[in-house]
């Protein structure tokens, strides 16, 4: 009775239930638990494509936004095999998603995937009749439900620098905040003080048991965003310049589990962004 007691006398914490019509694609990673445990699926990732995405005039007020809130279009099946084929790929199941947005934007988003590998595809048009100055988007990996690649500590979660390597625990998070920017590019808040720089976009969580990577990275994404403490989101978020009507622009990503280490799972992601650099030359 005395521990009833006390347990019960303890402050209690904050409790808030949230909720929301589906809005993410739920993403299912069989392994690592499936090895020793041969229960599938084992872990759950949500992501949220796109969270938002704005656009602004030349003086910094938006013109438009669309968020995962707000968001209306169903993800349906397409069957892309033949094109697949023609284009000697190995068959990839294909969700797609298009949506227009107060008829000034036409946004259209693409998951195709095989195996452990999940490729991304983001399209936006410009559909109305004025130009937008920037646009910014946000695209959000949740991990909460996916126990082996939660990071409780962040000793798992890691950044590409200038000089190998960084794990999310190096990082210097603003007071009082669980989460911060991280700028490709730019210099890296480390703890240390060391003087370390962004130098490539993909986001890395080593599993639980050290055997697979989860890589994140979207093609000339701009910044990172860490969740800590509570929150254990990544997010990678790009920006456009100026936006003419009939404009098009599109972004790729991937998402993939590589069984390996974090050399490996950083050479995975090299391979797919050197085979879309050169699509592109």
């Amino acid at each position: 009775m005395e521990e009833e007691s006390g347990a019960r006398s303890a402050e209690p914490r904050r409790q808030q239930l949230n909720v929301y019509a589906p809005t993410s694609l739920d993403i299912w990673v069989n392994e690592p638990r499936i090895a020793a445990e041969r229960t599938a699926p084992a872990n759950l990732l949500r992501l949220w494509f796109p969270e938002s995405i704005m656009a602004y005039d030349a003086a910094g007020n938006v013109l438009w936004e669309h968020t995962f809130e707000c968001r209306s279009a169903c993800w349906r099946y397409v069957n892309e095999s033949i094109g697949d084929m023609k284009g000697g790929r190995a068959i990839r199941k294909t969700l797609r998603s298009v949506e227009t947005v107060d008829g000034l934007a036409l946004i259209a988003c693409s998951v195709r995937w095989r195996g452990a590998d999940i490729d991304l595809d983001l399209t936006i048009t410009n559909v109305g009749t004025m130009g937008w100055a920037r646009v910014v988007t946000s695209i959000c990996l949740q991990r909460p439900a996916a126990p082996d690649y939660l990071d409780a500590d962040d000793t798992r979660t890691w950044l590409c620098s200038d000089e190998g390597f960084v794990a999310a625990s190096e990082l210097a998070f603003p007071p009082r905040r669980d989460s911060l920017y991280a700028w490709v590019g730019k210099e890296l808040p480390m703890r240390s003080g060391a003087k370390r720089r962004l130098a490539a976009p993909p986001v890395f969580a080593v599993s639980r048991d050290g055997r697979f990577v989860l890589g994140y990275a979207w093609r000339q994404a701009r910044r990172l965003f860490l969740g800590a403490g509570r929150a254990r989101c990544l997010h990678s978020d790009s920006e456009f310049g100026a936006f003419e009507p009939q404009r098009q622009l599109r972004r790729q990503g991937i998402l993939f589990v590589y069984e390996g280490t974090l050399e490996d799972a950083y050479g995975r992601y090299r391979a797919w962004n050197d085979e879309l650099a050169a699509a592109e030359a």
